[in-house]
């Protein structure tokens, strides 16, 4: 009996590790009007979500970039 508990528990722990992994890291930049952006002394060591009319970026992304608006220049 007890060593089906030690089961279960083992894989009940294995299934929420799987599910649910640590939170990633990401730089998030918004604005709803005007511009967002990096500018070119900038560096970001993430993933950037950028969104804004006016997108710009500049500077240094060491990652992936996700940008939403009217107008982007990278």
């Amino acid at each position: 009996m007890l060593r089906y508990l030690k089961l279960i528990l083992v894989s009940f722990g294995l299934v929420i590790v799987l599910l649910f992994p640590g939170a990633g890291q990401a730089a998030v930049i918004s604005s709803e009007s005007g511009s967002s952006e990096v500018s070119a002394n900038q560096t970001v060591d993430d993933d950037l979500y950028i969104s804004g009319e006016q997108v710009v970026i500049d500077g240094t992304v060491n990652g992936d970039i996700y940008a939403a608006g009217s107008s982007i220049s990278i």
